[in-house]
């Protein structure tokens, strides 16, 4: 199941749906404390055992922040303990924010959402067509991508986030797949940049952090996290190195629970008028509802994707709105129903606490909505495994493009639900084996499998006993098409690079 697992970590409706009348649901004056005292006592318990390092978490309705607390250690060696004002990483819980930002500055009249996004950034492929619009949504066709430089295997200087750009090819034409790419966020960053006139941390810090009175935000500059930030642990409870992406707009943020509280309120439109004014409301009501009309989505079960949001319909048949982040030492989650004017943020600083994190959120909205009934997040949520389907039988050859060099590779589907890869001419220190059989998952025409091979290519790591291959191919005709990607993760995850990759059927089932 190692296969499907990596397949979920990295997966990563018309366009404005109408708006429904609020659903009455009252102010509390008091929560009731027993649902709260009784998962307070559990997180507390579960830090004593080894089993959680800290959370720090939030309920937020009509504006008001009506119960923030924390748990466990900040700093564990140091016994420095966390609290609802402590930053955490976010990883990809950053792309809301960013996103913010840049429809921001298409409403100021600085960028036009629907323009090409070379128009900024002249220096992009100039075969890539993409709209500034289709970054925000996933839809561009760009890729997976992720690169973490760890300051203790002798990066002491940040990469560059023009190093991502090699890249930043079209695996798909625009429009046609939401495929979830922190390249397309990375792009986003510096198109903020260009059109501000600004650095990128700066122009969050002044243009929403300030505005939002999000005192514990930032966007850090250098491996170092912001001063009393929560250190980074992994899943056994050891605190991890410094680390840096380089496409920062993408996962590099932190934020306090609080803060993103405060995030959720003007999300919802329940901040103060002068924060309120950052976005107008059918701006932001485009942000969680708008989707590529055309575009296959194959992850999350029914959900899209807008400018920064998750959104799907929830169990009772109401808007869910959401992001997730998750990467080595950070695992984070904000949830908004908005037509309650209730979100719930969770911030934890180990990985692989997603669906922790879920279920504190799903605990916090009952204390308020006793009869509320959780939908699953589960990126997997749609896909189902290849069982011999019988557009896909038969052998298809063809090319790995990696460094700009074919590498020639061939894939064989049969009736029984198997699949094997052939590398005919891999190089003989490459590691590359002559055939392997795998598993693959499909949505529609989409396939999606993770084969246990180290590309030989430049960037690829060389640490630990093997590197994975992950897969995205679009079925059209006789062709698949779309990206093999290096993914080197033994210990920690280091990258996730992307190769144009596509074949050709040979023998017709």
């Amino acid at each position: 199941m190692r296969t499907l697992t990596l397949l979920a970590i990295c997966a990563g409706l018309t366009a404005c749906a109408s708006i429904k009348p609020e659903l009455p649901l009252p102010l509390p004056d008091l929560l009731p404390p027993s649902a709260l005292e009784l998962l307070q006592t559990q997180l507390s318990d579960d830090v004593r055992a080894g089993k959680l390092v800290s959370v720090s978490y939030a309920l937020v309705q009509r504006g008001r922040i009506v119960h923030e607390a924390a748990v466990g250690w900040a700093d564990q060696a140091q016994q420095r303990a966390a609290t609802p004002h402590t930053p955490y990483p976010l990883a990809s819980l950053s792309k809301p924010l960013l996103a913010t930002a840049v429809v921001r500055l298409s409403e100021q009249g600085r960028l036009d959402l629907d323009a090409p996004a070379r128009r900024y950034l002249p220096e992009l492929p100039s075969d890539f067509t993409a709209s500034v619009r289709q970054l925000l949504m996933h839809s561009s066709g760009l890729p997976g991508y992720a690169r973490i430089c760890w300051r203790d295997q002798g990066h002491e200087s940040r990469p560059d986030p023009a190093s991502a750009r090699p890249h930043a090819f079209a695996a798909q034409p625009p429009g046609r797949l939401f495929e979830y790419s922190n390249l397309g966020y990375g792009l986003l960053g510096q198109i903020v940049s260009a059109q501000s006139g600004q650095p990128l941390d700066r122009h969050l810090q002044q243009q929403l952090f300030a505005p939002l009175g999000m005192q514990d935000s930032s966007l850090p500059e250098s491996y170092a996290p912001p001063e009393g930030a929560a250190h980074k642990y992994d899943s056994r409870g050891q605190q991890l190195p410094d680390t840096w992406n380089d496409t920062p707009g993408a996962g590099n943020l932190y934020a306090s629970a609080h803060d993103l509280a405060r995030f959720a309120a003007f999300q919802l439109g329940d901040a103060d008028a002068a924060a309120q004014a950052l976005l107008t409301p059918q701006n932001r009501q485009l942000m969680q509802q708008a989707a590529e009309p055309n575009a296959h989505y194959a992850y999350y079960g029914s959900a899209r994707y807008g400018l920064g949001w998750y959104h799907r319909r929830s169990a009772q048949g109401e808007p869910l709105v959401w992001h997730e982040g998750g990467m080595p030492g950070a695992s984070s989650l904000l949830l908004m129903l908005p037509e309650r004017h209730l979100a719930v943020v969770v911030l934890m600083n180990s990985n692989d606490g997603n669906a922790r994190a879920q279920s504190i959120a799903n605990t916090l909205l009952r204390s308020v909505l006793p009869g509320y009934t959780a939908v699953s997040l589960d990126a997997s949520d749609g896909l189902q495994a290849y069982a011999g389907d019988a557009a896909l039988r038969g052998r298809w050859s063809g090319e790995i493009l990696v460094d700009g060099r074919p590498l020639r590779w061939a894939l064989r589907f049969d009736e029984h639900g198997d699949i094997s890869a052939e590398f005919p001419d891999r190089p003989a220190d490459s590691g590359l084996p002559q055939q392997l059989r795998f598993n693959a998952l499909q949505s529609g025409p989409l396939l999606l499998a993770t084969l246990p091979v180290r590309l030989p290519a430049s960037g690829v790591s060389q640490r630990g006993q093997t590197g994975y291959l992950l897969l995205r191919l679009w079925r059209e005709g006789e062709t698949l098409k779309g990206s093999a990607t290096a993914y080197a993760a033994e210990d920690r995850l280091e990258h996730l690079l992307p190769f144009p990759a596509q074949l050709r059927r040979e023998v017709s089932p």
